[in-house]
């Protein structure tokens, strides 16, 4: 079986992977143009992840406590009414399960955030995994806990750890894609406060937008290789990763302006000045 440590690793991963595409996507650039590492997915991953473990993490916790309280009830109470308490829980179990699975083909449109439904799965799962494993102390049996059931009872956690993981990553999977375009949305609502980027390129580098200047700077005293012909202002950094810059202009606006997609080398230079302040006009 699959070791919960690989399962979190792998949830991280997929976290960060989202959340990456959908920012990316957000400013009309695939996320595989900037060649993201592991590490840089595993990075992204806290950006936002331990809000949805931290709701798992306390819905499990919530099931064990409710349980262990139930069975700490006295054992005459339990051997009176421990069938109909195990029938409610199962019952509110397969409701959770059902209302998840209601959530994912659609048929049910309440207002629920969209990671509900992954989250409910699993918690759904545990509450029937819970009942499954039923004991009261003093009772004299477990719920099929003898040795001959020792199949049943691998089968039951297999499948409670299955259902469990899916919840998991359909959760993370709604609530990547949603943290993703959420620092999109908030890298172009501070795009005014941010510092602004002037770009020195030694060739031309055709950024073309209303907000973008592109200025030809003499060589004074001669040609020479290293030095920066092409001049461009108006623009603002977002993030760089492998062998590129996403750079757009300081008036973009979502789904009607560029963006900027520029190598990174030695051909290429970035020059930040505080915001407001203005840029020197000369090369």
């Amino acid at each position: 079986m699959i070791a919960p440590t690989t399962v979190i690793t792998a949830l991280l991963f997929y976290f960060g992977l989202l959340h990456a595409q959908a920012l990316t996507r957000y400013f009309g650039v695939s996320s595989t143009v900037f060649g993201f590492t592991t590490q840089d997915y595993l990075v992204r991953s806290a950006d936002g992840l331990f809000v949805p473990l931290t709701l798992i993490a306390s819905c499990a916790l919530g099931v064990l406590l409710a349980r262990r309280v139930l069975v700490r009830i006295p054992i005459t109470l339990h051997r009176e009414g421990e069938r109909a308490v195990r029938a409610t829980v199962a019952i509110l179990g397969l409701v959770i399960i059902v209302l998840s699975l209601l959530i994912a083909v659609g048929s049910l449109d309440a207002g629920f955030p969209p990671e509900s439904g992954g989250l409910l799965l699993c918690l759904g799962a545990l509450t029937l995994t819970c009942v499954l494993r039923w004991h009261v102390p003093g009772s004299g049996r477990p719920l099929r806990g003898d040795s001959a059931h020792a199949n049943t009872r691998t089968v039951e956690y297999a499948v409670a750890f299955v259902l469990v993981t899916v919840g998991l990553f359909w959760a993370i999977n709604s609530y990547a894609i949603g943290v993703g375009t959420g620092r999109a949305q908030q890298i172009e609502d501070a795009l005014g406060s941010s510092p602004d980027l002037v770009v020195l390129s030694r060739g031309r580098l055709g950024l073309q937008a209303p907000a973008v200047t592109e200025t030809m700077c003499s060589d004074r005293g001669g040609p020479s290789e290293s030095s920066f012909r092409f001049r461009y202002t108006g623009l603002k950094y977002v993030l760089q990763s492998g062998n590129y810059y996403l750079l757009l202009p300081a008036t973009w606006r979502h789904g009607t302006s560029p963006a900027f997609v520029v190598p990174r080398s030695d051909a290429v230079q970035l020059q930040f000045y505080p915001s407001g302040q203005g840029v020197p006009l000369a090369c």
